[in-house]
């Protein structure tokens, strides 16, 4: 299947996992919602999505976002340019971050693990 958006969707597809992403950072204790509204939003945008105007391909672009929220490295195919050069951008981004985040968490476990294992 080959899906193409254009570029305003593809934008409105960037906001809505900006803003999801956001709000799990600022709001560490509902990431979960966050989560679950920014992937709704996302059905949502697809779903309603048209095909008319120019358009891009996304191909591999769920693939990256999911590999962003894992914290994992995200880069752009080959040949990628404007909006959807920048939509990669921001996932790298974000995949900085959350890798950032895992690793503090995991400070924050061993610590909490040391912790309990002193008072034993």
């Amino acid at each position: 299947m080959n899906l193409t958006l254009t570029p305003k969707q593809v934008l409105s597809f960037a906001v809505v996992i900006a803003a999801a992403a956001l709000g799990s950072i600022l709001f560490p204790t509902a990431q979960a919602g966050f989560f679950g509204v920014g992937a709704v939003g996302l059905v949502a945008l697809f779903l309603g999505a048209g095909s008319a105007g120019p358009s891009m391909s996304l191909d591999g672009l769920v693939d990256a976002a999911r590999k962003a929220v894992e914290g994992e490295r995200v880069s752009a195919p080959a040949g990628t340019t404007g909006t959807l050069a920048a939509v990669y951008d921001d996932l790298g981004r974000l995949a900085s971050q959350r890798r950032k985040e895992l690793a503090e968490a995991e400070t924050r476990s061993k610590e909490i693990a040391e912790a309990e294992a002193a008072l034993d």
